[in-house]
């Protein structure tokens, strides 16, 4: 079996639990990393900002820049650091942001109500697209053999593309330090082709 990345290829039903849709732009992110030093020895995005305050700035710069205040956002995890005010941020960030925890977001869990929701794991339609949310990539999921997308966080950039998996790091190291929109994902998405794992599409 050999299907492109789309949602023209999606079947409905089958998730486990009501998938929310959604008509305004919608926005995925991660990795974001407020109030962590020492993150930018680890992202070659980062290594260039001389204090975790430039670093701060810059990311609620380019977030604001990118997301109007009635867009969605969802943020894959590992929002801030340490002992950082998730609120302090959250009062500065443009759009209504839904979190899907990471390992690092132990504030964050302490300030979950301050999230439009906060979950480990979410399932999704954007514009008819099913979308898997999860911290950590995937190498199946839901609906994967109809064309669903799976996004993720947590490894910086640092995990190779696979152009047969309909898988994306949305962290903000792979975007220019800011969200990425579902349009430029389906975009890239629209050049994989998916090609199965495990039985689930073959024939």
């Amino acid at each position: 079996s050999s299907d492109v990345c789309s949602s023209d290829l999606v079947g409905e039903g089958g998730y486990h639990q009501p998938v929310p849709s959604y008509a305004m732009s919608v926005y995925f992110t991660g990795d974001t990393h407020f109030g962590h030093a020492n993150i930018r020895k680890w992202s070659e995005a980062r290594k260039a900002f001389q204090t975790v305050e430039d670093m701060d700035e810059t990311l609620i710069r380019n977030w604001n820049q990118t997301v109007l205040p009635e867009d969605t956002v969802w943020h894959l995890g590992d929002f801030s650091w340490g002992r950082v005010s998730v609120a302090s941020y959250l009062r500065r960030l443009n759009g209504t942001i839904h979190l899907i925890f990471g390992n690092h977001d132990k504030p964050a869990r302490q300030s979950a109500h301050l999230f439009a929701s906060a979950a480990e794991y979410r399932e999704v339609k954007v514009e008819g697209q099913l979308i898997t949310l999860c911290h950590y990539a995937m190498l199946t999921f839901n609906k994967s053999h109809y064309g669903a997308w799976q996004l993720h966080g947590h490894s910086h950039g640092n995990l190779p593309d696979d152009p047969n998996i309909c898988r994306l790091d949305v962290g903000v190291d792979c975007w220019d330090l800011k969200p990425v929109s579902f349009a430029l994902l389906n975009s890239r998405m629209s050049l994989k082709t998916f090609k199965p794992l495990d039985h689930h599409g073959r024939k």
